[in-house]
């Protein structure tokens, strides 16, 4: 026999339902607010799927801020993105983009990025998932890519991570804070180091890098000379004196092989 009790029956798992989708977006949006105070910049774009919870948070919350925002739906060959941060005409010397999008589409995101070559340091990626991506995401960035990984481990709390290169030129995400929903959204005891790496200071110290430079032998800037087992030695030169200064400021040692110069940093 049907009666009213069918009704609330059928409605209470679309309340519950609208309710979590709600709360997803007023803690996501939270979360995007807290980092967005931790941008340099108010250019945003939002990159996002129908996967992730939280898109309409996030979307007010970027509009409260008056940032100019760009929204651009998920697409695989991330064209309108890859138009957007090659274009000339952005109002802001900084863009922000924000991801929030499944696995594996951050993961094919950041292949394509890779592909088309659009890391810059004027580009600062901010990706928000619910699960680990640090292992997998790590091995497809080049450097240069600014990633903040943002994992939500609650719906009230996220851990903070930030790519760095380590001495061994390897691109590694290293946990700098954290967030916590209801709580001071700061950028002092919270994070450290910063959530995105200031390439100023990131670059002030090689840390035993690794790099590699050409030369050839261009007197008075670079007189060399090659040895009888085919290695080759910088006697003298401007260049060779800018690079003796260079190591010793910015922790550094190079060697040296044929037709060009191995910097160790």
């Amino acid at each position: 026999m049907y009666n009213g009790k069918t009704s609330v029956l059928c409605l209470r798992p679309l309340c519950t339902r609208e309710t979590w989708r709600a709360d997803q977006d007023m803690t996501v949006g939270a979360l995007a607010s807290c980092l967005i105070r931790l941008t340099s910049g108010r250019q945003l774009y939002l990159v996002h799927d129908d996967v992730m919870p939280g898109v309409a948070g996030v979307v007010q919350t970027f509009q409260e801020m008056l940032g100019d925002t760009i929204l651009l739906p998920y697409d695989p060959s991330i064209l309108l993105l890859t138009e957007a941060l090659t274009s000339n005409y952005h109002v802001q010397a900084m863009r922000n983009v924000f991801i929030l999008c499944s696995a594996a589409h951050v993961f094919n995101i950041f292949e394509q990025v890779r592909k088309k070559f659009l890391e810059s340091s004027t580009v600062q990626w901010f990706v928000i998932v619910d699960e680990d991506l640090t292992e997998e995401l790590q091995v497809l960035l080049r450097e240069g890519t600014q990633v903040a990984l943002v994992q939500r481990v609650t719906p009230q709390t996220a851990q903070l991570f930030s790519s760095r290169v380590n001495p061994y030129s390897q691109i590694r995400f290293y946990q700098v804070g954290s967030w916590t929903m209801g709580g001071e959204c700061t950028n002092s005891h919270q994070v450290k180091g910063g959530l995105v790496p200031d390439l100023q200071q990131l670059y002030s110290d090689f840390q035993g890098r690794q790099l590699v430079v050409s030369t050839n032998n261009f007197w008075p800037f670079f007189k060399t000379e090659t040895l009888q087992n085919g290695s080759v030695l910088s006697i003298s030169g401007i260049d060779l004196s800018v690079i003796n200064t260079l190591k010793e400021t910015l922790n550094f040692t190079f060697v040296q092989s044929a037709n060009k110069v191995q910097l160790i940093i």
